[in-house]
């Protein structure tokens, strides 16, 4: 049977152990002897607890080192993606590597994630609570990351609310293609001027507009300094919070306070802080003007009102207030936005490598009016097909 080099590892440490024991016990009194005797049983105890006693029930995977888990693994690797995926390939579709003293069960294909994830969405619903979401959430706020009789709340909320504004419906087409309408114009006045093009800005203009007309009920310019600055940080927080350092942070909060290694948190945090301010200027702009008695015109009136209306009726506020709306915000803007602008430029790239599938589908749109609606899908079929691929 070949061992691993973590195996290697351990059987070394208790031979080394029982070696020295042997050695210490031929010229030290009984006291000592029992000493040493202790600290060699606690030893052993530790690494079989370490090695196999803690790792019996869960799915298989590496080997962790003692108290460090898999980390130093994680953190020095050049390819983290790669590292998942010859785990994957090594010990199959649901596997566990240990963050520190925190196991990670990994569910890695399409199969295991629709049992658990859609099967049986209730039992997996939970989410853990750690220091950054807590940090970047100001506690157990937001929708993504909580659970329980409050994430029922807040989700039934904001489904109902957001429905209402037409988002999953057709309602909401108007104000999407107005969106891609300017998008257009945007990238037509700009291919005049420039020889290259970089689609992540107008895309992330385009959608985090949609985005904003919704929460806030305002849209921004493609040349707006604000929004750009806005688009960038959340790029560069998308990159950040996947980082391997990040996994230290959630073992060890306290080294966010070592110089040099708390660089990326400090990182992260300037662009929670950013956001936030962002997010509490909307709010406040809202409040001002906020008129109980006026149809709610976004998401962000609509709420201030349920907020109003249970005070005023003196009814359980449940968990409605101003934090958790401001967090949720931020759920909502950058889990909107993010996840469709990178889906986008996905798309983009996609269709560049593969320009055989771009004439096919173009061939297709031709065949119908210039202004394509949703109602059209049924006559798009490798349109749909195309999409349905790629995503």
């Amino acid at each position: 049977m070949k061992h691993t080099w973590l195996q290697i590892f351990a059987f070394t440490s208790l031979t080394l152990i029982s070696v020295g024991f042997i050695h210490f016990i031929k010229s030290t009194s009984i006291i000592q002897y029992q000493v040493y005797a202790i600290i060699v049983a606690f030893s052993c105890l530790y690494i079989f607890h370490e090695i196999y006693w803690k790792r019996r029930h869960l799915p298989p995977g590496p080997i962790p080192l003692l108290a460090a888990g898999n980390m130093l693994e994680v953190l020095l690797n050049p390819n983290v993606d790669m590292l998942f995926l010859k785990w994957r390939k090594k010990y199959g579709g649901i596997f566990t590597f240990w963050m520190g003293p925190i196991p990670m069960v990994m569910v890695s294909d399409v199969d295991t994630m629709k049992r658990y994830f859609i099967k049986n969405a209730d039992i997996f619903s939970s989410r853990w609570r750690n220091y950054i979401t807590e940090t970047i959430l100001d506690g157990f706020n937001g929708v993504v990351q909580i659970d329980g009789e409050k994430w029922r709340e807040q989700r039934r909320f904001s489904l109902h609310v957001l429905r209402d504004f037409g988002v999953g419906r057709a309602l909401i087409e108007e104000k999407i293609m107005n969106q891609v309408d300017y998008l257009m114009e945007h990238l037509n006045s700009y291919s005049k001027t420039q020889k290259t093009l970089d689609l992540s800005g107008p895309l992330a203009v385009c959608v985090g507009n949609i985005i904003n007309d919704v929460l806030f009920g305002k849209t921004f310019r493609h040349d707006d300094p604000e929004f750009r600055l806005l688009h960038e940080m959340l790029d560069r927080q998308s990159s950040l919070v996947i980082k391997p350092i990040m996994g230290l942070y959630l073992v060890a909060p306290w080294t966010t306070n070592v110089p040099l290694i708390n660089a990326p948190w400090l990182e992260l945090i300037s662009i929670r802080d950013a956001l936030w301010s962002f997010l509490s200027k909307q709010l406040q702009e809202h409040k001002k003007i906020f008129n109980p008695d006026i149809e709610p015109a976004d998401f962000t009136f609509t709420y201030l009102k349920e907020m109003y209306e249970r005070k005023i009726d003196e009814v359980d506020m449940g968990f409605f207030s101003e934090k958790q709306l401001l967090m949720l915000l931020l759920d909502l803007f950058f889990a909107g936005m993010e996840t469709t602008v990178t889906t986008s430029k996905w798309g983009f790239l996609m269709l560049i490598l593969h320009p055989e599938v771009q004439a096919r589908a173009q061939q297709e749109l031709d065949q119908l009016p210039t202004r394509i609606h949703l109602h059209d899908r049924t006559k798009l079929v490798y349109v749909q097909a195309m999409i349905n691929v790629r995503l």
